[in-house]
């Protein structure tokens, strides 16, 4: 095993902390933003479905699941799901740098 993934210095974890830190209103703006867009996404199908003229269900939903709006939202719901699936991976990688700190330093009575 690489002897510089089995312990990490204190700076390293001083440095992942502060990304947590740093990054938290972010995640928690990505969070909310996602979660608005999915409602946002029910309330713009269904408002479309109520505007359709179509005669049958399936194609009220059809129609209004291929309007340009819907499309454009689906794809800012991808972009904005992707970034807080990156931005989560990212604070995890952090916290998992600040926890191979502490578990390194364990023996030494720091913790």
């Amino acid at each position: 095993m690489d002897e510089n993934r089995d312990r990490a210095t204190f700076t390293e974890a001083d440095l992942a902390v502060d990304f947590v830190r740093d990054n938290a209103k972010e995640y928690g703006r990505l969070v909310g933003w996602c979660k608005y867009l999915d409602h946002k996404k029910g309330v713009i199908k269904k408002q479309g479905e109520l505007d359709s003229k179509k005669t049958t269900v399936a194609e009220r939903q059809a129609e209004a699941e291929t309007s340009a709006e819907y499309k454009e939202l689906i794809k800012e719901i991808k972009s904005s799901w992707q970034a807080k699936a990156t931005l989560e991976t990212l604070l995890k990688a952090a916290e998992m740098k600040f926890e191979l700190y502490r578990s390194s330093r364990r023996g030494d009575n720091f913790l």
